[in-house]
């Protein structure tokens, strides 16, 4: 008799310390606003691109590419070069981290015209039938151009056009 009790003591001795741990319950504690983070302030030396990645296969993460500074000056590339580098995909490194791109292949920027917070693109390809992801990887990436020549402003609504229509103005939620 002496195993099937031995068996049974242990459960209980873990069950009681378990329990018996000494804290008590609180209620929730207000510490303030949740963090956030600047990912690339106005005036640096960096792009935002935005690609899907495997702790976030649902919605679209940001990410920073150094911009090649010209004769001492900073001054990042114009919207299209920009574009080019979303749809040309993630780098070798990106592709490691395991980032990848849900944009059509081969499709490109045909043009691109802002008006306050109205941002228009024009695609090179069918813009009806990308997935949700790939909008907002073309999204987020436009509202979220910085750059003086871009004059994007923050928040603004984007539309995308292509050869079989448009798609209605989204703000990116990210």
């Amino acid at each position: 008799m002496r195993g099937p009790l031995r068996v049974l003591a242990v459960p209980a001795a873990l069950a009681a310390l378990a329990t018996g741990c000494g804290i008590r319950p609180t209620d929730v504690v207000e510490v303030g606003d949740p963090a956030t983070v600047r990912i690339a302030p106005a005036g640096s030396a960096v792009i935002v691109l935005y690609f899907i990645g495997p702790s976030s296969p649902r919605t679209v993460l940001p990410v920073t590419r150094r911009v090649t500074t010209v004769g001492g000056q900073e001054s990042g590339p114009g919207p299209d070069k920009v574009l080019g580098m979303l749809f040309g995909g993630p780098s070798a490194s990106e592709k490691a981290a395991g980032l990848w791109s849900e944009l059509p292949d081969g499709a490109s920027t045909l043009g691109m015209s802002v008006d306050g917070s109205q941002v228009r693109i024009r695609l090179s390809s069918s813009v009806t039938r990308i997935s949700t992801l790939a909008r907002l990887q073309l999204v987020c990436t436009v509202a979220h151009l910085s750059t003086a020549r871009a004059g994007v402003q923050s928040g603004a609504l984007v539309t995308i056009r292509g050869t079989d229509g448009s798609i209605e103005p989204s703000a990116c939620p990210v």
